[in-house]
């Protein structure tokens, strides 16, 4: 009878559905949705970028390799440690500036020799790289979530990790096509991490 009885009140109202362009229509989202955007594809295509272009750098591929997977486990602890005492903007304009000028860094060394020095140094600039650029990542998967409200949070997440995969999946082509054209492989990853860089400073 009690299940009756509730069956037979009224339900309340499911909320409206959303769609994508809801993220673009409300102006109170547009920027934050457009950079998010354009700073999940410059962290994914400097990450990826640098994943493919590690014989290009450092000592050897397979050196480096082990050196930038410490770097990123050094990053996300460092993340776990600073995540509630940092403030999240001018921490995302750092991180993400830093990450596009070491990869503009890495244009310049790669151009200037082969001396055990300048090796030396672009060791280090590939460590500088991926430890800040996994920190910023991981925080700012955390700031995208502060950023949006909880109706349309997972289509936000969404639109940047769709933003990120352009940026994976242009990688390996930016790469080719620099080599292709006789332009240092560094390039490219550093301007389109400058420009995400640049829109992160419309978020709140």
């Amino acid at each position: 009878m009690q299940d009756l009885l509730l069956i037979s009140q009224p339900q309340p109202p499911s909320p409206a559905n959303t769609s994508l362009l809801d993220l673009f229509r409300h102006k109170s989202l547009r920027w934050i949705t457009i950079s998010t955007g354009f700073a999940f594809l410059g962290i994914q295509t400097i990450y990826y970028s640098t994943s493919l272009n590690l014989k290009n750098a450092g000592f050897n591929m397979l050196v480096n390799q082990e050196i930038i997977g410490g770097s990123e486990i050094a990053g996300y602890l460092v993340a776990e440690v600073i995540i509630s005492k940092i403030r999240r903007r001018p921490f995302s304009l750092i991180g993400l500036g830093v990450s596009s000028g070491m990869c503009l860094v890495l244009s310049v060394l790669t151009s200037l020799g082969d001396s055990t020095g300048f090796l030396v140094m672009e060791t280090v600039g590939l460590v500088v790289n991926r430890l800040v650029l996994c920190c910023f990542w991981s925080i700012f998967f955390v700031y995208v979530a502060e950023l949006y409200p909880t109706k349309v949070r997972s289509l936000g997440f969404g639109w940047v990790s769709a933003m990120g995969m352009i940026g994976s999946t242009l990688s390996p082509y930016l790469i080719q096509t620099s080599q292709d054209n006789g332009i240092n492989t560094w390039i490219d990853p550093g301007v389109i991490g400058l420009i995400g860089t640049v829109f992160l400073i419309f978020l709140p």
